[in-house]
């Protein structure tokens, strides 16, 4: 059971230490904080896990976690099929000749254009909002294929004006497998950009697009604000509904009445975002309504309605392909939470059991958001990872604790509105060491990778109550952020070992005659089997229950980056003996993306690139490992022949991106329907 302060309280001012360096694997990470009721240490693993002990990596979490801890989630995740004997032999990254040495460690990110100085500009309309029908395969100003901006960073893979995108973003990998043709040939950087970007000017989508000059009536918003509740709130319930609901409706006083007007307009757009397909931007004017009053007058003002707001914004933001406007409404959201002192549970205070638990809701809520999206770009992390002392929400059911309440109920043995947040700030505390090490020159050793892997992320699934390993009904309203907690430690694996993935599909190709360390070996094991998991579970998921535009927008973020780890291993070796497993894999994802068009515009360009990626080797007959006359030849940087012979400085960077956005063509927000509130 996930506990929080002061009974079993969890401080970020007692953080893991940061891990040593890869110079020093022997040295082993502190361990996380468990979060039971008595706060405590847990035990590192005797040994490191190697090939032979791999049976056990899929059994539930025992008491005290070791290598052997994994979610098993659904029960139909992918199991842990990879031989060891499969495994093409390579060297040791930090024994090989010509790879990062310590002196090459100082060049983390790629150095921006002269004319670009990482700047970016999302005040025109990105292309995942446009209108087909006025859509123009160039841009208006210089001529060029429209910019790719996407909220999950996965497909921003040029190298000018569009904001910095880390080594560990979405789209890092991306950029690798565009850099790795099999023959080790370099095509020209501009050409293949083109070629990509022209992808997203192909209209493939069959929905039927339209412009929302929105005739909003009260009714038609407050089925928004219902929409909100229903899709959106179960999984980021950082406004408390009952009390909205009586402000709403009058019964309470509003403190802040123009705050919370704004706060109603932007509950109301991701209503609609969320419960509508691609085909409807009514969404669009609500939030530019709202987003003119947060800045005209809100920024010298600092109340709860304002956090909600701005962390809304944020999330929303991002949903609609202005992930650095988001990233900025995030940071302005952390200022004002802690200004307010939400980081602390403050002693002796007069609030009422509700108003309590509703500072706790909406600084964990925040955490889970923002740290969510900084990863996502692969940035350095805005959450302050020192100095909070702030209880998790408890574990309570929402319409149990009213404004009437003089002290707070017990909390449930089972899901409720809160365990989703509880959970994955749990994670987010045990795995920050984890994200810091990997944006931090030098990077680490597969031994240390590993290491911290079975501290950090195995502490936190020796965490996870029983009853968030169930399989959630088709009909449940917390299956997404349960979803989420699946695929997201996953995901965190894929970053962390997909450099040694990366190597040793490279060697494979090239029948490299190398030593394979066994860490080396399980980091390339993991890379592999998280990817394996995540799509399966994603399968799992899609197929057995009804579907929402958010869900949509956490499955394929999820889906794309685990897809790349199998398109990358069979564009290196389509002859391989995991080969048929990697088709597999790769056509159980294209499916999924096709079958999401309607909810995701971005899921048929994801579509599209794997496609390209990989298509002369999904038919296994006639696997080959290049064709000269493919229509689609991939490369938007440093060749992968040439990251292995620089170092990881040369890798890193061409995993590293910047780029500008083209922002919105707002719909008329001028609308008098839109000032109902």
């Amino acid at each position: 059971m996930l506990e929080g302060p002061k009974e079993g309280l969890v401080t970020q001012n007692q953080q893991v230490p940061a891990a040593t360096p890869a110079t020093a694997p022997e040295s082993a990470p502190t361990p996380a904080l468990t979060l039971g009721t008595t706060p405590g240490l847990v035990s590192l693993p005797n040994t490191t896990p190697t090939p032979g002990n791999v049976d056990n990596l899929l059994q539930l979490p025992n008491q005290t976690p070791d290598s052997s801890i994994y979610m098993t989630g659904t029960g139909n995740a992918g199991t842990f099929t990879t031989d060891p004997l499969l495994l093409a032999p390579i060297g040791e990254l930090d024994a090989a000749p010509g790879l990062w040495t310590a002196s090459q460690d100082t060049a983390f990110e790629a150095t921006p254009a002269p004319a670009d100085n990482f700047e970016w500009n999302e005040q025109e309309t990105s292309w995942g909002t446009y209108d087909p029908a006025t859509w123009s395969i160039t841009n208006h100003v210089d001529g060029n294929p429209q910019a790719i901006m996407d909220g999950m960073a996965s497909l921003t893979i040029g190298d000018q004006k569009r904001g910095y995108y880390g080594a560990a973003s979405g789209s890092a990998l991306l950029r690798q497998i565009l850099s790795a043709r099999p023959d080790g040939e370099e095509v020209d950087a501009e050409v293949a950009l083109h070629e990509i970007e022209s992808l997203f000017q192909q209209h493939s989508d069959h929905s039927q697009w339209f412009r929302s000059q929105a005739m909003l009536t009260r009714v038609a918003v407050e089925n928004l604000i219902d929409a909100f509740f229903v899709f959106y709130h179960p999984t980021f319930p950082i406004v408390h509904e009952p009390t909205f609901r009586a402000q709403y409706a009058g019964t309470l006083p509003c403190a802040n009445k123009g705050h919370w007007n704004t706060l109603a307009n932007i509950l109301a757009a991701l209503g609609s975002f969320a419960s509508s397909n691609v085909a409807d931007a009514t969404d669009l004017p609500i939030f530019q309504a709202a987003q003119k009053s947060l800045f005209s007058n809100y920024l010298e003002v600092g109340n709860l309605t304002l956090v909600q707001a701005f962390s809304l914004s944020s999330n929303y933001m991002q949903k609609r392909n202005k992930p650095n406007t988001g990233f900025n409404y995030g940071g302005l959201a952390i200022r004002l939470a802690i200004g307010l002192g939400l980081h602390k549970d403050l002693e002796g205070n007069s609030l009422s059991p509700l108003q309590t638990e509703t500072r706790r809701r909406i600084w964990w809520c925040l955490c889970v958001l923002d740290v969510g999206a900084t990863i996502t770009y692969g940035r350095p992390l805005n959450w302050p990872q020192a100095g909070v002392e702030t209880a998790f929400p408890l574990n309570i059911h929402e319409k149990d604790l009213t404004q009437d309440s003089t002290h707070c109920p017990p909390e449930v043995e089972g899901i409720t509105m809160y365990t989703y947040i509880r959970v994955q700030s749990a994670y987010h505390l045990s795995t920050m060491t984890v994200y810091n090490r990997l944006i931090t020159s030098p990077f680490p050793s597969a031994t240390e990778l590993i290491t911290l892997d079975d501290v950090c992320i195995g502490s936190w699934l020796a965490q996870v109550p029983y009853y968030y390993l169930a399989v959630p009904p088709p009909d449940s309203e917390f299956a997404l952020g349960m979803g989420i907690s699946e695929w997201r430690y996953r995901n965190l694996r894929i970053v962390m070992y997909r450099p040694f993935l990366v190597r040793w599909a490279r060697s494979s190709a090239q029948n490299a005659q190398q030593n394979l360390t066994s860490s080396e070996n399980l980091a390339v094991f993991r890379c592999l089997d998280a990817a394996k998991e995540s799509i399966t579970h994603i399968q799992g998921y899609w197929t057995s229950r009804s579907h929402s535009r958010l869900a949509a927008f956490y499955i394929l973020y999820f889906l794309f980056h685990a897809t790349l780890i199998p398109v990358h291993c069979l564009r290196q070796n389509p002859h391989h003996a995991l080969a048929p497993d990697w088709r597999a894999q790769i056509q159980a994802s294209l499916s999924i993306m096709g079958a999401m068009a309607e909810l995701n515009p971005n899921s048929s360009k994801c579509r599209d690139i794997t496609l390209k990626l990989c298509w002369p080797h999904l038919d296994e007959e006639g696997a080959r490992t290049y064709c000269d006359n493919a229509p689609f030849v991939p490369s938007v940087g440093d060749s992968e022949a040439a990251s292995i012979i620089n170092g990881y400085n040369t890798w890193c960077e061409s995993m590293t991106n910047a780029g500008i956005s083209v922002p919105y063509d707002w719909a008329d927000d001028n609308d008098s329907a839109l000032g109902f509130f």
